[in-house]
């Protein structure tokens, strides 16, 4: 959440306006949050392009944001 989208994406969400259709994560045994934040951190630093679907043809150099929340997201061991 670096962006003033984000940030408004997020207050929309808490608040109960819903327009991006964001969802919250779930996970059987819940989310290891340092092991998350690690590859967050780490997926931000490899200098990695997001892009919304619409606008950049998928590549090696750019990623769509549910697919960064799917390779850094660390389930607890069950």
């Amino acid at each position: 959440m670096n962006t003033e989208g984000d940030i408004a994406s997020y207050i929309d969400y808490s608040t109960g306006n819903n327009r991006w259709e964001v969802e919250e994560y779930t996970t059987k045994n819940g989310i290891n949050t340092l092991l998350t934040i690690n590859n967050v951190l780490a997926k931000t630093q490899s200098n990695i392009k997001y892009f919304f679907r619409a606008k950049v043809n998928k590549n090696d150099k750019y990623d769509n944001c549910n697919t960064g929340v799917l390779e850094t997201l660390v389930e607890n061991d069950g």
